[in-house]
C-alpha cells in the first residue's frame, strides 16, 4: 500500500457518517415538517443531480439525494435547516397537525 493511499485511509477514517434517525424517531413529537415544492426544486426542474443542500446540511440525514428528494418523517425533527439552506426557496416548514 502506497503511503498516499494510507494518508488517505487515515482520513477516511476520521470523518464521520451521518446516521439516519441518530436522535431516534421524531414521528410523533416533532411539531413542524418539511414540504418540497417540486415545482420550484432545482434537481427536479433541471432533472440532474445538482444541488442538494437540502441533503448535504440536513443534520439527521433524513433527505434523500433522488429525484425528487424525499424526507422520512419517522426521523425528521422539524429544525428547518433544509428551509434555510434551499437556494430556490422551495422548501416550506408546515405545523404537523395531530390526529
Amino acid at each position: 500500500m502506497t503511503d498516499s493511499k494510507k494518508d488517505y485511509e487515515k482520513i477516511l477514517g476520521s470523518v464521520q457518517k451521518p446516521v439516519i434517525g441518530e436522535a431516534g424517531q421524531t414521528g410523533t413529537w416533532s411539531s413542524k415538517k418539511p414540504r418540497i415544492d417540486l415545482n420550484k426544486c432545482i434537481p427536479v426542474k433541471s432533472g440532474k443531480n445538482t444541488c442538494f443542500n437540502c441533503w448535504l446540511y440536513c443534520p439527521e440525514a433524513v433527505v434523500t439525494r433522488t429525484i425528487p428528494p424525499t424526507i422520512d418523517f419517522n426521523y425528521c425533527k422539524g429544525c428547518g435547516i433544509c428551509m434555510m439552506e434551499c437556494p430556490a426557496k422551495a422548501i416550506s416548514m408546515e405545523e404537523v397537525k395531530n390526529e
